[in-house]
């Protein structure tokens, strides 16, 4: 058979195996010399389509020759393991475990062929369920946890194997084993109303999504329970219960807002200019900006100046005047303050202060 006619007869086995026609399929096989193939892929599904037809010394056979193609495959060992199972070479079939143990100490799969070895030659019960534990203790699997609850039924542990049958149901919520887990608790101990629904929205073909939840009944909400200053109060008192916001200091005194270094100042009333105040006796005066100035300047203690920071040239000793005047000349403040400039302690390391009169723009030079 040159490689066209192969091509021909592997596409024809592909296309029955898609139809489920497995028989017919392996009759081809049959025509192809798989001792000149040596593609481990087309090897493995050909040995798969032996061993669906009960062909196990065939799957083997081919399983072999794929392994000689590829020394290091898990899984084509772990295949040939439990075809030697089946055929009943249990030496051979000890040896292939203790390679794939050897290969991969932390695969679970291993579990299974520990399993199969114990269940082949017909070990006590009690060994079974330790290793199927053991192995659903690192990989929870639907197949091998029913496998479980049915060894513990038969082992005459029922409640231990409704215990499992509920955690199957719990763990997955539906597939095949669930539907099995449910029969075999409905067997044992009967169903909740909630599993009897499960299991027939199961068996029907739906899946967990399709199970009816109860409805979640709320209150109506009275008109004009909820306002805006309860919403805003309890927003408020969830972050200050949670640390986001800070309660606000109390002042020291009623009227007197606490200022750093203990002193306290007078808040007055603010004045806009041209308003009318009213005064003793009713009369009403009305404010211009120059008698507002001139009271905030009697009224505003005066401030020191501050040390200057330290320049970023500090090597120059005489303050110049910049080019941008919006660096060398004092803005006029909001409130004229009346302020000194004091003189650096080192006066290589000190700037322009600001004019002692707001009319002045010219910085002073240190002495």
């Amino acid at each position: 058979m040159d490689r066209y006619e192969f091509k021909v007869t592997n596409e024809e086995i592909n296309a029955l195996i898609r139809q489920k026609r497995y028989a017919e399929a392996a009759d081809i096989a049959d025509q192809v010399d798989w001792s000149r193939v040596r593609s481990v892929r087309t090897l493995c599904r050909i040995a798969d389509l032996y061993k669906v037809n009960g062909r196990y010394t065939d799957a083997r056979t081919l399983l072999a020759a794929a392994s000689r193609l590829a020394p290091r495959n898990q899984q084509i060992i772990f295949s040939l393991c439990e075809l030697e199972l089946k055929i009943g070479n249990f030496v051979t079939a000890l040896q292939l475990y203790n390679e794939f143990e050897r290969m991969d100490p932390e695969n679970p799969d291993r579990f299974i062929l520990r399993y199969k070895l114990l269940r082949a030659q017909h070990v006590g019960l009690g060994d079974q369920i330790e290793v199927l534990e053991e192995m659903l203790r690192q990989d929870y699997r639907d197949k091998w946890a029913f496998t479980l609850a049915v060894r513990l039924h038969e082992a005459g542990e029922d409640a231990r194997c409704v215990q499992e049958c509920e955690t199957i149901v719990a763990t997955f919520g539906d597939g095949p084993y669930v539907i099995r887990a449910l029969e075999l608790k409905k067997l044992l101990a009967g169903l909740a109303e909630e599993e009897e629904e499960r299991l027939d929205v199961l068996k029907r073909g739906g899946s967990a999504e399709d199970l009816v939840r109860p409805e979640v009944l709320v209150a109506p909400i009275e008109p004009g329970a909820i306002t805006d200053e309860a919403v805003q109060k309890t927003v408020a008192d969830g972050l200050r219960d949670s640390g986001l916001i800070e309660e606000p200091a109390e002042p020291e005194e009623a009227g007197r807002p606490a200022v750093p270094g203990g002193d306290t100042r007078v808040i007055g009333p603010v004045v806009l200019p041209g308003a009318e105040v009213p005064e003793a006796g009713g009369e009403t005066r009305t404010w211009d900006p120059a008698e507002i100035n001139a009271a905030a300047e009697a009224a505003e203690p005066e401030e020191e100046a501050e040390e200057p920071a330290e320049p970023e040239e500090p090597e120059e000793t005489e303050t110049e005047e910049p080019a941008e005047p919006e660096e060398t000349e004092g803005e006029e403040p909001a409130e004229p303050e009346e302020t000194e400039a004091e003189e650096p302690a080192e006066p290589e390391e000190t700037e322009a202060e600001e004019p002692a009169e707001p009319e002045e723009t010219e910085a002073e030079e240190p002495a």
